[in-house]
Order: structure tokens, then C-alpha cells, then sequence
């Protein structure tokens, strides 16, 4: 039997328990939730658990109904986001298309590059030999409509997905052009754009010239061919201008690096484990000397072949401090034409020097010109921007140097 002191106590803690697992769900500190019985998870799993409660939580207390997919994407997002790491992050099937244009190149199209201002979709520059350019469409054109679908005020990704489509097919773009009185339309036919990542010319002084806007999986062939050519002229000098190139192909970099460096590191690579792996010129490479602008837009593939080309005592490095991403980052393709791109490892320059968060020091530091009001920020080639002109006046010594 239980002694009636017993009775007293269990009687106490049965009351206290149901007062406060009343006061608990009356105030929504106990979650009501359903059918809530899961197995016991094993090891890490077990912290799994933790998050289907929360997902259970949500889709039985919030108060709009939340679907799954909703819930799940959002996980997603957040757990590569708690990696701290701005280069991670998920990719939603639309950044994933986004992101496999910018690296492949090509996208189907009109050949149009664009910017949003002012609520207003303003063309930058019809791009060379496309039909945008074959319309007629001219920079700062603004793009008021799409199909006749009033487009101000609209995100330019949103512009983006309605102007791209099948090529074949036509899309009507209403135009406000400064100077002409009433908007007007222009039928264009899609077609298959190849973005173009790299110019060439040879300037005065047969100094060449080749800008390199993004490593992309195409850019090895034109820069081969931009080389060639500029060596059947007679170049004594290269410039390779990699000012806001962010980037892109590490293999590509890698391609275009063993065409200019001599025998040697390209790269270090360095995971988790501390384990290294180095990518290697072949040589001789480029026998001229070599002067690279760089700038803070310039970033990782482009601080990989600038801090190569510095390392090596080549030439130089005129502009303003790079960015300073160091570290490699791997597409992981995942279910649903999503993916993951998550850093993999860090590199270190062709002698070892860390760029992450750093970035690289110019030679010769120079402040980009301001640009005027719809220029745009850096102009091919031109002699008037100081950090051109530096560069020029820099190579012209170096060729001094080697008489």
C-alpha cells in the first residue's frame, strides 16, 4: 500500500504537473503537434529530428498554411547559408540555369546586355553580331515593354527569363529612345548567343592588348586565337586587362595560364585535410613581357593568373588591390535542376602566397577614372583611362629594359 504521506506527495506533482501543462498550450509554449512519433535516429541523424520538429511546429501552428517544398527549400538555403561563406550557397533552379549560362557562355536569346535604373530596363550594349544588335537596338535604349507587357518597376532577372526563350521563336520589345517622341516596337527572332569573354587589338608600340571580362568554359579558343594573332603582328608587349573579371572556369584559367607562364606552379590547392594539389605550366610560355590590370572587381580565376604571372617576374601589376577570393568552390548538381556550390579548398599563388581575404597589391597603384553618368565603367582599350595609360607607360619601360 502507499502510506498516505506518499499519496499527499504524488497528489502535489500530478496537480503542479496538469496547472502548468494547461498553462503551457494556452499560451502556445507546448505545440500541438500531430501524429508526432518518430524512431529513434542513430548518431548525427539524431539531429534530424530536431529539425522535422521544427517543420512539424511550423506546418501546425503558423498561421498561413506552408507547403512542404516551401519548408524544405528554405532549409536548404539556410544550412549552406550557416556556412558563413559568401561563395556557398544554394541554387534554386532558377540561380543553377542562371549559373550554367554564365559559365558555359551561351543562352538563347537576343544578345542583349542590360541594367536596371531607375525602375527602367536600359540596354548597355546590343552584344556584337546578335539579332538585339541586327534590330537596331542601341545602348541606353530603354526597354519599357516585353510582349506587350508593361515591364517598369520590374526585378531585371524577371526581364531577363521574358526576353530569353527558344530560339526561333520572336519577342517584341517596346523601346523609349531619348530624342524620338513615342515609344516603338521591335520584332526580334531568338536565337543562340555565345557571350564574348574575350577582346583583342594591338595598340601602338606593338603593344597587345587582350581583355579577358569573365573565365568562361569557352574563353580558351578566342584567347588562343587573340594571341595568334597578335603575335603574327609583331607584339614586343601584352596587356592583359582582368579589371571586374570575377572570375568563372578554374579549368579555363588554368588553360590560359600555361599559354603565358613559364614552366611551373599555375596553382596550389588546398582542402580540408591539408592535402595539396598543384596545377603546372608546361613553358616556355609568353618570352615578352607582361603587364596585367587588375582591379577590386578582379576575382579568384583572374587573382589566380595575375598573382602567377606577378610570382613569376614576368612584368607587373597596375590598378587597385584585387578582392581577395581564394578559394575554390565545387557545383554539386542536386534533384529538381537544383545544386549546391560549397568551397572545396584554398589556393595559395604560383609561390604559395595566400589571396583569400587579401587579395593582390598592385605594382603600380592607380584609381579607376569615374565614369560618367551611363558610360559604361570600364571602356576596351581606351588610352584616357589612367589605369590604361599606366599600364602603357609601364610596358613601354619594361621594352626599354629588354633593348
Amino acid at each position: 500500500m502507499v502510506s498516505r504521506r506518499k499519496a499527499v506527495i504524488w497528489m502535489v506533482v500530478l496537480i503542479l504537473g496538469t496547472n502548468v501543462g494547461t498553462f503551457a498550450l494556452a499560451t502556445g509554449q507546448i505545440p500541438l503537434v500531430r501524429d508526432y512519433v518518430r524512431p529513434q535516429l542513430p548518431g548525427d541523424m539524431a539531429q534530424f529530428d530536431q529539425l522535422y520538429r521544427v517543420m512539424q511546429l511550423i506546418k501546425d501552428r503558423y498561421v498561413d498554411q506552408v507547403s512542404d517544398a516551401t519548408l524544405v527549400e528554405g532549409a536548404k538555403t539556410g544550412m549552406v547559408a550557416a556556412l558563413k561563406d559568401p561563395p556557398s550557397y544554394y541554387l534554386s533552379p532558377t540561380a543553377m540555369n542562371e549559373l550554367l549560362i554564365d559559365t558555359s557562355g551561351t543562352y538563347a536569346g537576343v544578345g542583349v546586355e542590360v541594367y536596371s535604373s531607375n525602375d527602367y530596363i536600359e540596354v548597355i550594349a546590343p552584344i556584337e553580331g546578335t539579332p538585339a544588335e541586327k534590330a537596331g537596338i542601341l545602348p541606353k535604349d530603354k526597354i519599357i515593354k516585353v510582349d506587350g507587357k508593361d515591364i517598369v518597376g520590374v526585378s531585371t532577372d524577371e526581364v531577363v527569363n521574358l526576353i530569353r526563350g527558344t530560339p526561333g521563336t520572336k519577342v517584341t520589345l517596346t523601346i523609349f529612345r531619348t530624342g524620338v517622341s513615342e515609344p516603338f516596337d521591335k520584332v526580334i527572332t531568338r536565337a543562340q548567343i555565345e557571350l564574348k569573354s574575350i577582346y583583342s587589338k594591338l595598340l601602338s608600340d606593338k603593344i597587345g592588348y587582350i581583355r579577358i571580362t569573365q573565365f568562361s568554359e569557352n574563353s580558351t579558343k578566342p584567347f588562343t586565337d587573340a594571341l595568334t594573332t597578335l603575335k603574327g603582328q609583331g607584339m614586343a608587349g601584352l596587356i592583359i586587362d582582368l579589371r571586374n573579371d570575377p572570375g568563372g572556369s578554374l579549368q579555363t584559367c588554368e588553360e590560359i595560364a600555361a599559354q603565358i607562364l613559364p614552366s611551373g606552379p599555375i596553382i596550389h590547392q588546398v582542402d580540408r585535410s591539408g592535402n595539396k594539389q598543384t596545377a603546372t605550366a608546361p613553358g616556355p610560355g609568353l618570352k615578352i613581357p607582361v603587364v596585367v590590370l587588375i582591379n577590386e572587381g578582379s576575382a579568384s580565376a583572374s587573382e589566380i593568373l595575375a598573382g602567377a604571372i606577378q610570382d613569376a617576374g614576368m612584368g607587373a601589376l597596375v590598378g587597385t588591390k584585387s578582392y581577395g577570393k581564394g578559394s575554390v568552390q565545387t557545383i554539386f548538381p542536386q534533384p529538381g535542376n537544383t545544386g549546391v556550390k560549397i568551397t572545396t579548398a584554398r589556393y595559395l599563388t604560383r609561390n604559395e602566397k595566400p589571396v583569400d581575404k587579401i587579395g593582390l597589391t598592385p605594382d603600380y597603384e592607380v584609381k579607376m577614372a569615374t565614369p560618367k553618368e551611363g558610360e559604361p565603367i570600364i571602356k576596351l582599350d581606351d588610352p584616357t583611362n589612367p589605369q590604361l595609360a599606366k599600364a602603357i607607360e609601364v610596358m613601354k619601360n619594361l621594352l626599354k629594359l629588354k633593348k
